[in-house]
């Protein structure tokens, strides 16, 4: 499914989502860690979440993912000029 969701509040169904995907919109968020909190009650018990955008957003998304209690599960380095990463939620959390 398909959903289109309001800058900073992303209103998805709790427990629901085995994935979402942020394509080059994180940078719009006023509170990226805020935002990746809120979205945290969306995943099901296995879910993450897919990143990408240009590498040089990767820093500060990553930084806001591990404040909001992510960790990255994977990343794929084939793109020329993107990042894609998937978040977890830490076990800690």
């Amino acid at each position: 499914m398909v959903r289109k969701a309001e800058l900073d509040e992303p209103g998805h169904e709790p427990g629901t989502y085995d994935l979402i995907l942020l394509s080059e919109v994180e940078h719009f968020f006023s509170d990226r860690e805020a935002f990746l909190l809120k979205l945290r009650s969306a995943l099901s018990p296995t879910g993450r979440i897919a990143v990408t955008h240009l590498r040089a957003m990767q820093p500060p998304l990553v930084a806001a993912a591990q404040a909001a209690g992510y960790s990255i599960a994977s990343e794929y380095d084939g793109l020329p000029e993107h990042y894609l990463l998937f978040l977890q939620p830490s076990s800690s959390q």
